[in-house]
């Protein structure tokens, strides 16, 4: 019922916002419905540019969550968000990534974007930031020697702080970029 009325509703939503917001509420109840995904592909497509760095994060997220895969989207999204990199916090750069290489989704400019912001946001990142985003790189096989050093050093000086599961996550993506020599 709720997506059958947001999806009514969808033109009288705030483009960006919510957009963003709706994607990411139904992705957390794991609701699929097809109309309304289709719906707001089309919209966020015509107002991309409107959406901040925190809508394109969750935006991305929320279709990587519920394994829709929409290709026009996945590029128009990718863009963007390497047109506005420098507005991402870390969360964003660890989710954008993230949800990048859910979809399986090897976009090597926007990857190397996040790469390099990443590096220049390192000490603010949290443990599921850090564990998110080498996971990402190591899933796309993306080996960016930098990033992974810088975030080798920087789980080093958290290493208290991280759950059993980043830490699994974290070894996991080093194991599968072994040929990278990075401290651990």
């Amino acid at each position: 019922a709720l997506s059958e009325q947001s999806l009514f509703k969808l033109s009288s939503f705030d483009a960006a916002r919510g957009l963003a917001n709706t994607a990411w509420a139904f992705a957390k109840l794991s609701v699929v419905n097809a109309p309304l995904r289709e719906s707001m592909s089309s919209c966020a497509m015509a107002t991309i540019t409107e959406f901040g760095a925190q809508g394109l994060a969750n935006f991305v997220w929320s279709y990587a969550t519920v394994e829709w895969l929409d290709s026009p989207l996945l590029e128009v999204i990718a863009s963007a968000s390497r047109a506005s990199i420098a507005d991402f916090e870390q969360q964003n750069l660890a989710n954008t990534s993230w949800a990048f290489a859910r979809c399986e989704w090897n976009d090597g400019p926007l990857l190397d974007a996040i790469a390099e912001e990443a590096i220049i946001k390192m000490q603010d990142f949290q443990p599921q930031g850090l564990a998110n985003m080498a996971w990402a790189f190591a899933k796309l096989v993306c080996g960016n020697g930098t990033l992974l050093t810088s975030i080798s050093e920087e789980v080093l000086r958290k290493i208290e702080l991280f759950s059993p599961q980043n830490l699994v996550n974290m070894a996991w993506s080093f194991a599968r970029m072994a040929e990278l020599k990075v401290p651990l």
